[in-house]
């Protein structure tokens, strides 16, 4: 009959193993490889949580009156200039547009290259040459504005593939 109590302190003590283990794994994770939040829309992730159906609306609206394109036939690690173009759903080329674009690595906001100033050559809008830090896969998310209308246009592209976008 002594044996009969070895099981629930046996079970009682794997169990605890098991918390303390799972414990360890994530106090480990965090400290060593740092959870970075999605920015997805060039906001926190709180921002967007909050306001996720007024940008799908945004999106809905200005898809409605607006086409964008990427013109970028490549992306390299250095002297890629990144072209858009925005028309009218009738063709006709919208000069007043606003580009804001991020080019970020997706696995960490710290190295965020941030372009804001678009040249408009009667065509399409250029942003500066870029110079990206590190060979790789690279997030180009831009947020697109004419007038009240907006809308959000992330592309995955990756300077070993350089002819490849993912949209």
């Amino acid at each position: 009959m002594q044996n009969a109590k070895h099981w629930p302190i046996g079970i009682t003590a794997a169990i605890l193993a098991v918390v303390v283990a799972c414990g360890l794994t994530i106090y480990v994770v965090v400290k060593h490889a740092p959870v970075e939040e999605s920015n997805i829309f060039m906001q926190g992730y709180h921002d967007t949580d909050a306001n996720y159906n007024d940008i799908i609306a945004a999106k809905n609206s200005f898809d409605k009156l607006y086409t964008i394109s990427f013109n970028t036939a490549q992306i390299k690690q250095e002297g890629t200039v990144l072209d858009y173009s925005v028309k009218t759903l009738k063709g006709d080329i919208v000069k007043n547009a606003e580009l804001n674009v991020v080019l970020t690595l997706p696995y960490t906001s710290k190295e965020d290259i941030v372009l804001d100033k678009s040249n408009f050559n009667g065509q399409s809008y250029t942003l500066a040459s870029v110079k990206l830090p590190h060979p790789g896969r690279w997030n180009i998310m831009a947020k697109v504005t004419v007038g009240n209308n907006y809308r959000f246009y992330n592309l995955h592209a990756d300077t070993r593939q350089p002819n490849t976008f993912e949209y």
